[in-house]
């Protein structure tokens, strides 16, 4: 059984996630800031309490995992550089426990390492982003991009980073089960149909090293 060491995972989308990782095999050791309902625990999910911001029990969930999925945001943080500094923390995490395996949820508003970016997407983010206030969020996923690839990358982390939601993330049941995309899909997607995609993603190759749209 490989254990995954899960961040974000009390979200919409973590949340999901969590269940269906657990359905499927997987142990999971999740950082919570506290224990919300004990009957959701079982001998599979090992609960850490801590935060984003404190080495030693980001420390802690990594430790005896194989793979580390991340699905937090700083959307409704007032740390503006909440994942970012997270990220940095976490890779020195990584390192120590020679963890070589992070999917990293951001959103397909975010530009891209090393990519020209995308007329529609400045568009849109400076239109419905600035209005919803997702820019600081969006802005923290890039610096978490470039620690990613400056420092986690160069010490032989693979990394994959989903980038789903172009027209948001809403709830609800399953609608389809979701794809990798060429280019930016101008959709909706539902938070659970990104967890399940994510959960079968961590077990393909080619998706590794790659940041990919989903739709």
């Amino acid at each position: 059984m490989k254990t995954i060491a899960l961040f974000g995972g009390m979200g919409n989308t973590g949340r999901a996630f969590k269940k269906f990782a657990l359905d499927n095999g997987y142990k999971i050791r999740m950082l919570v800031r506290r224990i919300e309902n004990e009957a959701d625990l079982n001998s599979n999910l090992v609960i850490i309490p801590g935060d984003f911001s404190e080495y030693k029990t980001i420390n802690e969930t990594v430790t005896g995992s194989d793979i580390v999925v991340c699905m937090g945001s700083a959307l409704k943080s007032k740390e503006g550089r909440l994942m970012s500094n997270f990220v940095n923390l976490l890779g020195k995490a990584m390192k120590e426990h020679g963890v070589k395996k992070l999917l990293y949820q951001a959103g397909a508003l975010n530009y891209l390492p090393n990519k020209k970016k995308k007329t529609s997407v400045w568009l849109m983010r400076n239109t419905i982003g600035q209005f919803s206030g997702a820019i600081p969020a969006l802005l923290d996923h890039e610096r978490a991009f470039a620690i990613i690839e400056q420092q986690l990358k160069q010490n032989g982390i693979e990394v994959m980073v989903t980038l789903p939601g172009a027209m948001g993330l809403e709830q609800g049941e399953s609608k389809k089960e979701l794809t990798v995309q060429e280019d930016i899909a101008w959709t909706t997607s539902r938070f659970v149909d990104v967890a399940q995609f994510s959960v079968k993603a961590i077990e393909i190759d080619k998706y590794w090293n790659q940041y990919i749209y989903i739709s």
